[in-house]
């Protein structure tokens, strides 16, 4: 009987051991599945964030491309602009003299007519 209580007393002190082991593992799945939940909160998180980011690069490609088309536009424009100002500056040249010159004429003629000029 005596090696009956010692067994009895080596199994109570297993399954102690056991119980305690099983309580550390109950602890660490329940810690594991708490971390899981979090991974899972983050990824969501990140893909929220991925896709704002998607909308917003792609927003800014359409402002890059529509800012290219006003670079050229501005390009067309002041080429546009720089031969309308040799245009008018070859005009006044040409004409600008002529008016020059037919007022200074009529001014002279005006003179003339009056009596003043000589």
């Amino acid at each position: 009987m005596g090696e009956t209580m010692i067994d009895l007393s080596d199994f109570r002190a297993q399954l102690a051991g056991m119980t305690a082991s099983m309580v550390d593992i109950r602890s660490s799945v329940f810690q594991i599945a708490e971390a899981i939940t979090r991974l899972a909160v983050l990824e969501e998180r990140h893909q929220g964030i991925a896709r704002v980011l998607e909308k917003a690069v792609e927003r800014l490609e359409i402002i890059e491309q529509k800012q290219h088309a006003h670079a050229l536009e501005m390009a067309t424009i002041a080429g546009q602009a720089a031969g309308a100002s040799k245009i008018v500056k070859v005009l006044w040249a040409v004409f600008g003299t002529g008016v020059g010159a037919i007022i200074f004429a009529t001014a002279k003629f005006a003179l003339t007519f009056t009596g003043n000029g000589s």
